[in-house]
């Protein structure tokens, strides 16, 4: 169990890091607290979460509508699943000001493409799509026939 744990472990951070380098983050200078936390049950979802310091950042995943206090968003990046089962990936906005209820950090994101490679050198994509979660938040999944194949389970 404990090799299962540190492969899973090294596919989630090779993912993470193939996030970053799409999405033109580079480690110290942008990326203000990036942190992979483990669950201590295998079957919760693994969360990685950035907080976005900069506005090339904020355009690089699409939010280029207004003026958006970057202190206020955070990027949740969630991995649930193993290599057996299969892997579902999310991507989530989420507004930590809940007093500007109209900071709407959805709009205009029209769809994030991420290709990583497996040890193997398979590389699989997928389009992140665009949903709103019943609490507010926006969330993103990943759309593409080769990921849906091969690691993620619907809901």
């Amino acid at each position: 169990m404990n090799s299962d744990t540190s492969t899973n472990s090294s596919f989630v951070q090779r993912l993470f890091q193939g996030l970053l380098k799409l999405l033109g983050w580079k480690k110290s200078e942008e990326v203000h607290d990036a942190e992979l936390a483990e669950p201590d049950n295998p079957d919760e979802p693994t969360f990685i979460t950035l907080e976005m310091e900069t506005l090339r950042v904020m355009k690089s995943v699409g939010v280029r509508h207004q003026q958006v206090p970057l202190s206020s968003v955070i990027l949740r990046f969630s991995l649930t699943g193993n290599e057996v089962d299969g892997f579902e990936a999310c991507l989530d906005f989420q507004n930590r000001d809940q007093e500007d209820p109209d900071l709407d950090l959805g709009q205009g994101v029209k769809g994030l493409r991420l290709v990583t490679r497996r040890e193997n050198e398979q590389a699989f994509s997928g389009t992140i799509v665009r949903y709103m979660n019943s609490n507010g938040t926006y969330g993103f999944y990943f759309d593409g026939p080769f990921f849906h194949q091969q690691y993620a389970k619907r809901r």
